[in-house]
């Protein structure tokens, strides 16, 4: 009898044994090897006792982790794992880091797929970035794994290429814009029929300003021959309208002025996943040159456009030429598209074309093939796998470049990646080599000692999908996977061999929840699963970089999130794999913000009289200014010299000298959301010494005000105040914090409410695509517009997409009303239409939010003007704050009456 058959305390485990007994009045003479001792009074329970309503477990077992990726689940290679470890230590000119980015659906999956597929000749390559239980239901990249891969270019020189396959959705850019933090190669992928996009340019904004290289994919070009059934001369002006337009895109574009960033057609690749095949100018006409080897200045000619007729290349279009491009490249490749689709056995018009075009040919046996694996197989191996993007890559982007901002810099922490259920990887671009087992200094977001730790390394390993090669020592420049830092981590930060000396030079994290504006409260439907839902919600924080948790006073959790998507995403992570965890959800709402339209001062002071602020607050005019602090152009670091600040102001934003030193900080969070406060009080009416004595006292009481408006407790944004005046006691006890930071929050509050408040709502941009066929483009574009109205929103563009039968509209919508949005739209145009949603801008909602003379039906939604009153009170009873918002609780109450007699207040 052996020991399985026995629990951990020593109890028989059921099942058909010779232990098993029926005569339940003999079983306390029996004598049990149990380690706890058998008493007649305890029930054991038996096969024959056990009924179906005592099979749940007393505690239920825990459930095993979710592994995403697993070292020893590798996977066969055409090469040797230890070489392609070697190149990169011994040849580090050999290594490129590229992000595939792109619009959703335009490919990117798929062209990661063709260059994973050639690494890996062996297996079936399909969604290899999909790793989640959560990407492979909905067929789409939700996260960013590594993949790093050995593959060849034109020369057959090999490249090491770590790949990072971004999300395409507009609700994960936060998640993207993160990445480009790595100094990576940015290979933007634009679908052959539906061209550059509104999120397309966003995405190449964003490689421009962060000064990387950029490359060109053009996919799905199976769709222009098979579907669009364009001829070859009009095939090669769709692709010419795509290449021109995103030339001229970045050719103007405001982070590329000095044009250093080029896109030539010579730099452009060319592919179609679903048949397999990517080629560029240079590979084809490398193929070229097998049958023809008087191809010289061919690329060069097929780059730049030009023309060709009877057996001559020429720069100039005459009557009858053709375009070269189409001569050469389109013309042989849509005769194999239509000779291999009507291909019958026996038939020898293909393989005569194959050898005369391309030199190739194939058994006999190839040709019975059904005609669609006949023409993969064929476009195959005409055009050499991958190398083409390889070539591109290598000659386009220098080696993995790494910037140095301190010596005992190692790396950058791109962002956590998910390990398993409850453990988790630093993605870490390397700025120098980092070992196994290494003491290392680990800082968390901004650069300071409260947010620094000591850690050691205990796995470094090169993400490949899937799986994992671990490694004693990883070069710089590259991108790996680094195990045992996560505790710190947050969202980014950096990985030193001690603390940086100068940690003012590093630049501030950026703030990826500022397109967080849809937000939802969550609780456990089951009180006992609270401390999982809370343990799940931090990590849900760290691995979703736009995701923002706040705990209200009620005790709910609320989560601002980018978009419905990026919400489902949340909360099916919250729930667990195995839905563990059942959540009671609110009503999706938006995130609101407050400002003032008109100017107000007001005086407050305390009860002991000792101390007094006059408060000016005022709409900020100054829109250039209030743009570039919310996208953090311009922002006010630790210790910097009042002179650089002024400065800056004087020369890029036009204010005068003394308004320009006066400036003391903005709000809330000090940056990216933008209210200023300044210091315009008199050198002979205010004791400037007391007023600077207290200097951080007053920008707390700001930052508070500006932080939990008096509206609804949301931010205030696009506000100025002015502190005016500063009556401070001589006596220190009278000038502390606990009494200076309230007075000043009081302050602003009071000017802030007397300066016409409003309320301010999140807007989206709706980006919408839709097929015209069969006449029916101005029916739905009527049915669209209706729904987009019905919301408070409103189609500002619309055209036809060149070359194709889609059309795509622009428009905006509230974000509180667009809940539902895209499903109804897919749903009223039977899946004709596509709606992406993106964050835009913030607008004034009609109304006033303080007139009390508006009735807010507690269950019914508000129109016109009393939109601002209806969301005030409802926002402020959501959050347990159940008062009307009025001025009496700022203002003293003879000033409030004396105001309220002359008709100055409500």
């Amino acid at each position: 009898m052996s020991d399985e058959e026995y629990d951990e305390f020593g109890n028989l485990i059921g099942g058909d044994s010779q232990s098993d007994y029926s005569d339940t009045e003999a079983s306390p003479a029996l004598v049990s090897d149990a380690l706890v001792a058998h008493q007649p009074n305890v029930i054991v329970a038996t096969p024959q006792t056990t009924v179906a309503d005592h099979l749940e477990p007393v505690i239920r077992p825990k459930t095993a982790r979710q592994l995403v990726v697993d070292a020893s689940n590798s996977l066969a290679t055409a090469y040797s794992k230890e070489y392609m470890v070697q190149t990169m230590t011994s040849l580090p000119d050999r290594q490129r880091n590229v992000m595939v980015v792109g619009s959703m659906g335009c490919g990117k999956t798929s062209v990661v797929d063709m260059l994973v597929q050639q690494a890996h000749p062996d297996e079936k390559i399909s969604g290899f970035t999909h790793l989640t239980q959560l990407e492979r239901q909905r067929q789409m990249t939700l996260s960013t794994y590594p993949v790093t891969v050995l593959l060849p270019n034109l020369d057959d020189q090999s490249y090491v290429v770590t790949i990072l396959d971004t999300p395409g959705h507009p609700d994960f850019y936060a998640d993207v814009e993160a990445l480009y933090a790595g100094d990576c190669c940015v290979t933007i992928a634009i679908d052959a029929v539906e061209g550059l996009g509104p999120y397309d340019k966003v995405l190449i904004d964003n490689a421009l300003k962060n000064k990387l290289p950029l490359s060109v994919i053009i996919t799905k070009m199976d769709r222009i021959i098979l579907d669009l059934r364009l001829s070859p001369d009009d095939c090669y002006s769709k692709l010419r309208y795509v290449i021109d337009e995103i030339q001229s895109y970045v050719a103007t574009n405001e982070y590329n002025q000095e044009s250093k960033y080029a896109v030539t057609m010579d730099d452009v690749v060319f592919s179609s996943a679903k048949f397999g095949f990517m080629f560029s100018i240079a590979s084809y006409v490398r193929q070229l040159s097998q049958t023809q080897p008087d191809v010289g200045g061919l690329r060069r000619c097929l780059a730049q456009g030009y023309w060709y007729k009877d057996g001559e290349v020429s720069a100039k279009k005459t009557a009858g030429s053709v375009s070269a491009f189409t001569a050469f490249i389109l013309n042989p490749l849509y005769k194999v598209f239509t000779h291999t689709l009507v291909h019958n056995q026996g038939d020898k018009a293909l393989p005569k074309l194959l050898w005369d075009e391309f030199n190739i040919s194939f058994p006999k046996s190839t040709y019975e093939k059904d005609p669609a694996h006949l023409l993969r197989d064929i476009l195959r191996e005409i055009f050499i796998g991958t190398q083409s993007y390889i070539d591109v890559l290598s000659r386009q982007t220098p080696p993995s470049s790494h910037k140095v901002e301190d010596s005992t810099v190692l790396g950058k922490v791109l962002r956590l990646v998910r390990y398993t259920d409850e453990k988790h990887l630093a993605l870490v671009k390397l700025q120098r080599s980092v070992s196994k087992r290494q003491r290392v200094t680990v800082i968390a977001g901004e650069v300071n000692k409260e947010n620094s730790r000591t850690e050691t390394i205990k796995q470094v390993s090169l993400g490949c999908g899937p799986y994992s090669i671990s490694l004693d020592e990883a070069p710089e420049g590259s991108i790996v996977l680094i195990e045992g830092i996560d505790a710190t981590i947050v969202s980014s930060g950096y990985i030193c061999e001690q603390f940086p000396s100068q940690p003012e030079m590093f630049p501030k994290p950026p703030n990826f929840w500022l397109s967080s504006v849809l937000k939802v409260a969550i609780e456990p439907m089951d009180s006992a699963d609270l401390p999982k839902m809370t343990e799940r919600v931090r990590w849900v924080s760290r691995e979703f970089l736009a995701a923002e948790v706040k705990v209200e006073l009620s005790g709910e959790h609320t989560i601002f999130a980018t978009g419905e998507l990026y919400l489902d995403c949340l909360l099916s992570r919250i729930r667990g794999a195995d839905n563990d965890i059942q959540l009671r959800v609110t009503i999706p709402s938006a995130r609101f913000s407050e400002t003032v339209e008109a100017l107000s001062v007001a005086k407050i002071e305390t009860t002991s009289k000792q101390n007094s602020f006059t408060v000016m607050a005022e709409p900020l005019q100054d829109k250039k200014l209030s743009r570039a602090i919310a996208e953090g152009r311009f922002e006010l670091k630790p210790n910097q010299p009042v002179k650089t600040t002024a400065k800056i102001l004087r020369k890029e934003y036009g204010w005068d000298a003394l308004a320009a030193r006066s400036l003391w900080c903005f709000g809330p969070r000090d940056n990216q959301l933008p209210s200023l406060l300044t210091d315009d009080t008199l050198e002979g009416e205010t004791d400037k010494a007391l007023l600077y004595s207290v200097k951080d006292s007053v920008t707390m009481g700001f930052q508070w005000c500006v932080s939990e408006g008096p509206l609804c407790d949301e931010p205030i944004r696009n506000t100025h105040f002015r502190i005016v005046d500063a009556t401070l006691s001589d006596k220190e006890i009278y000038r502390s914090t606990s009494t200076i930071v309230p007075l000043v929050r009081k302050a602003c509050c009071a000017g802030f409410m007397t300066a016409s408040p409003r309320l301010m709502e999140p807007i989206y941009r709706i980006d919408i695509v839709y097929s015209g066929v069969a006449g029916n483009s101005h029916a739905l574009y009527g049915s669209i517009k209706k729904l987009v109205m019905a919301r408070r929103g409103e189609i500002t563009f619309s055209e036809e997409i060149p070359g194709s039968p889609l059309h795509r509209m622009l428009g905006y919508v509230p974000v509180i009303d667009s809940v539902g949005l895209e499903t109804d739209i897919r749903v009223r145009t039977q899946g004709q239409a596509m709606c992406y949603l993106s964050f835009s801008e913030w607008s004034v909602v009609p109304g006033d939010p303080l007139d009390a003379d508006v009735h807010v039906e507690p269950l019914s939604p508000a129109t016109g003007d009393a939109l601002a009153r209806d969301f005030v009170m409802k926002t402020r009873a959501r959050k347990g704050l159940n008062d009307a918002p009025s001025y009496h609780k700022y203002i003293e109450p003879e000033v409030y009456e004396h105001l309220q007699d002359n008709g100055l207040l409500l």
